[in-house]
């Protein structure tokens, strides 16, 4: 009997905890609590398509929503064609992930998830380097991974998620 009711006391003290019983006495005073803060859920975005390679006409760094004009001197379009994505701009927004001008072979750029946090949209992936002692082509690569997703809305902050790796 003196275990139930320790378990009993146990499981109540618990539940006031829970939904912020103190178990003291109210105060007389009127002073409310200042509300909650509001958390945002982060949504997970669908890829509906993923492209990549070695080979895109940028030059620097860069990680960010893109517009139809860049979509268009990029010539992403066609890339994504061929994986079976027909983008439609109506219908899809492309994020762009490119490391920029490199040195030599050996490097990489990857989306794995995008996440939309309110007015906020991480992007997770990866940035990989050669290994120094690894043997790589020398020549100037630009990699780069863009993906398809549906429509997001304007003004978006992007916040990057991005891991960097030497392979």
């Amino acid at each position: 009997m003196r275990l139930t009711n320790t378990l009993l006391l146990t499981a109540l003290l618990a539940v006031a905890m829970l939904t912020g019983c103190s178990g003291s006495k109210a105060s007389s005073d009127n002073t409310t609590s200042a509300p909650a803060p509001v958390v945002w859920q982060a949504e997970s975005v669908p890829i509906l398509g993923k492209i990549g390679g070695i080979n895109l006409d940028l030059t620097d760094y860069s990680l960010d929503v893109l517009e139809a004009a860049a979509i268009d001197e990029l010539q992403l379009a066609p890339r994504f064609a061929e994986q079976g994505v027909v983008l439609d701009l109506d219908q899809h927004s492309v994020i762009l992930f490119s490391l920029g001008e490199q040195p030599t072979a050996g490097y990489a750029a990857d989306i794995l998830a995008l996440q939309l946090k309110g007015s906020e949209l991480y992007v997770q992936g990866t940035a990989a380097a050669p290994k120094p002692d690894t043997a790589v082509a020398q020549q100037l690569t630009t990699p780069f991974c863009a993906v398809a997703v549906p429509k997001l809305p304007g003004n978006l902050t992007v916040r990057s998620d991005i891991t960097s790796l030497v392979e």
